[in-house]
């Protein structure tokens, strides 16, 4: 195998660098109200993949849902995720 030569190396960097400032890209800001509009929006995010079965939202915990994906079960809390984006500066 062939090593690779500094100047390649440093000409990538640059290269990426350069694209990187030239075409950038920004994501898109989303507020969300309480933590139930945060759920619902991540429910909707879940039933678009492929090979989940359900996305159901605890009536118990408006922070926690159940996930069912390839008959697998699974339960998730939202409070951390939901608190560190509010957090976030808009």
């Amino acid at each position: 195998m062939r090593p690779i030569n500094r100047r390649v190396l440093f000409g990538m960097a640059l290269f990426s660098a350069l694209s990187g400032w030239l075409g950038h890209a920004k994501a898109m800001k989303r507020h969300f109200s309480d933590i139930v509009e945060f759920r619902e929006f991540i429910i909707a995010a879940f039933i678009r993949q492929p090979g989940v079965d359900s996305a159901t939202a605890d009536p118990s915990d408006p922070a926690k849902l159940k996930i069912t994906i390839n008959g697998l079960s699974v339960a998730g809390d939202l409070t951390n995720i939901f608190w560190l984006h509010q957090c976030l500066p808009r």
